[in-house]
């Protein structure tokens, strides 16, 4: 990632807002809004174990009746897991040496990859059992109460255009795990933070009309 691109993207962070399409953003959530969201995802729960729908842990154990997770899936990850964690030690340890690091790096990517692909198995069917339905109703309530088109609500068929669509769009508009860690270790975040430390400047912009 650039230097242009990780400021970018820390100025977007430090915005607060996530910009789905043109103009069309969502702005954080106040904490009351929040707490009704997982009102509904407590509604949505009920609902779907009143359907028979399945939880997450009996979607696991028919994933292993019918061999779509096995054991040697959970070995695959467990071992993963610690092999990653052993490339951090390493990439730790073999700092100073540019060129070695690099290897590391590209070989630590190698296992993240590995990695996700495992628990894309394990969460392939997430999205159908009662906890996955409900967080999907919780977030699109959540989204949709807080979305925003030049600061002012959308209107109602604006809404239902992308209404289906938020999460998926939200999604897609965020970093990875991988691209937060590279912003927080180089320029310009490392500045702002030392500047933070000595001057206590602001990290998060406050909204217009905020003091």
């Amino acid at each position: 990632m650039k230097h242009h691109e990780r400021e970018s993207f820390i100025y977007i962070i430090r915005s607060g807002k996530v910009k789905i399409i043109d103009n069309i953003y969502i702005h954080p959530q106040y904490i009351d809004q929040v707490v009704e969201s997982y009102e509904k995802y407590n509604e949505m729960y009920e609902q779907c174990l009143n359907d028979e729908i399945m939880t997450s842990e009996e979607m696991e154990i028919w994933m292993k009746e019918n061999l779509l997770w096995t054991k040697a899936n959970e070995i695959k990850v467990e071992k993963l897991k610690k092999d990653i964690e052993e490339s951090k030690i390493n990439i730790f340890k073999s700092r100073y040496d540019n060129k070695g690091v690099l290897s590391l790096k590209q070989a630590l990517r190698n296992q993240e990859d590995l990695l996700n692909k495992q628990l894309y198995i394990k969460h392939s069917q997430d999205q159908n059992t009662c906890e996955g339905i409900s967080e999907q109703y919780r977030l699109n309530w959540l989204f949709s109460n807080s979305v925003r088109k030049n600061n002012e609500p959308l209107a109602p068929s604006e809404l239902q255009q992308i209404k289906d669509n938020i999460i998926y769009l939200w999604q897609d508009s965020v970093l990875t795990e991988t691209q937060y860690r590279e912003l927080a270790r180089n320029e310009p975040w490392r500045s702002l933070w030392s500047m933070n430390k000595n001057i206590k400047i602001k990290l998060f912009i406050p909204k217009r009309g905020e003091q």
